[in-house]
Parts: C-alpha cells; structure tokens; sequence
C-alpha cells in the first residue's frame, strides 16, 4: 500500500507517520470543505488506535529540567484539561518515567504518540515543551 492510499484525507501525502501530531494539526486548521464527519473520526482514529495506552493505566510522568514553576504548570493542564478526558492515571515527578517532559526552548515542541514512549531509551525525553517559558507563569 503506498503512502498516497494510506494517509487520510486531508492530511498532507508522504507524511511521516512520526510527525502524525504536526498532521493532526494541520487536519486542524486545513479541514477539506468536502471532508465528511466520518472521514474526520478516521484522520484521528488511524493514528491512535494502535498506540492507545491501557485503560486506567498508571502513566509516571518525569521531568527532564525545567523549573519547579514549569512542572507544577504541565501537571496543572494535564490534570485539569485532559485527565477528565481520558480513563488514565498519572504519577508525577517520579524518576524512570514513562513519559519524559524535557523544556529545550531551541527543540521547539514534540511529543511521541501513546505507547511509543516505550521504544526510546529510558534516559531521552519523549516529550518536549520548548515553547512553555518559566517566566510567564503569572502566579
């Protein structure tokens, strides 16, 4: 199957499968006028459904530098906006965790997607948030 047949409508061709959360993003903001709700829910679903973590699964989320301010602030998005969302628990601050939030502002901001933090070493990060500066916080 070529990469033409097996990437959704309206994500851009020879899209990295890597790079899948700068395609969902782009889907975002570029939605094809003629793409249908279903075909919609298949952009999104292709991409998850097979990197999906276990339900209810305890995720231990370490922090790879970054300020204490930084930290309290991702756990405060993430426990306010999208642990309602989803049937997963999260560990914070932990060492060997398995999802690895590094704040390189020259790296900019990426992620792995789901289960695939497993496959990178547990010393890289496989999240980074470059764009979240210390300094805005304005509490």
């Amino acid at each position: 199957m070529s990469q033409q047949q097996s990437t959704p409508k309206g994500v851009p061709p020879n899209t990295n499968p890597l790079h899948v959360c700068k395609a969902l993003a782009y889907l975002e903001v570029n939605v094809p006028s003629d793409m249908t709700d279903a075909e919609r829910r298949r952009a999104r679903a292709v991409v998850f459904r097979n990197k999906q973590f276990r339900q209810n699964q305890l995720l231990r989320v370490q922090f790879l530098g970054g300020s204490r301010a930084q930290h309290q602030e991702v756990e405060e998005a993430v426990m306010s906006r999208i642990a309602p969302l989803v049937n997963l628990r999260f560990q914070w601050g932990v060492s060997n965790g398995d999802i690895r939030i590094s704040f390189d502002p020259n790296s900019g901001a990426w992620s792995y997607i789901g289960t695939d933090v497993y496959q990178i070493p547990p010393a890289q990060a496989t999240m980074n948030l470059g764009w979240l500066d210390e300094f805005r916080r304005t509490r």
